[in-house]
């Protein structure tokens, strides 16, 4: 049986798969969790994880990326509204965001939403884009690779000023 693509260009990727690898180490272990993983890219990042182990449910915000990741891990996948997740208040153990948080149109509502679905104790792991000014990010919206063409309601974040919207909004401390 052929590789899911999917799969085949994550394995040509070496960002994609060091993306993988912070998120696997900031997450922990996993066996024996429930865990949740939203914004999987594609659903590769669903598969990889739940490969790790755990119980694991996935979710995105639109319904071509909910089945995009339906076609890899076939279970428990789920088409959400960041403002409010379907699922019950400390359920989860480990809660991972792969590039979701710049789509979400109420970021500060998202992650009250995640507080909420993570226990306490447990581990909420946030990956978003930086924010770059940079000539490479200049050409590439000349050519038309905007934020917005991506679906991104925000260009991206600095470490610090994500750390500063988790803190304000969710009066935690983020692990470094």
């Amino acid at each position: 049986m052929a590789e899911p693509w999917a799969l085949a260009l994550f394995r040509k990727s070496v960002l994609k798969q060091r993306k993988l690898a912070e998120i696997t180490n900031a997450l922990g272990p996993t066996d024996g969790r429930r865990c949740l993983d939203l914004g999987s890219d594609n659903g590769v990042i669903s598969l990889l994880l739940r490969r790790a182990g755990g119980r694991w449910a996935s979710a995105d915000l639109t319904d071509e990326a909910a089945s995009s990741i339906r076609e890899l891990v076939e279970t428990d996948v789920h088409r959400v509204d960041a403002s409010s997740l379907p699922f019950a208040d400390a359920e989860f153990d480990r809660v991972v965001v792969v590039d979701m948080l710049e789509h979400a149109p109420d970021e500060t509502a998202f992650l009250r939403e995640l507080a909420r679905v993570t226990k306490p104790g447990g581990r909420l792991v946030v990956n978003t884009p930086h924010l770059k000014r940079t000539l490479l990010r200049r050409v590439r919206h000349a050519l038309g690779q905007t934020d917005e063409k991506h679906g991104h309601l925000r260009p991206g974040y600095t470490p610090e000023g994500l750390r500063a919207l988790i803190m304000e909004e969710l009066h935690v401390t983020p692990d470094e």
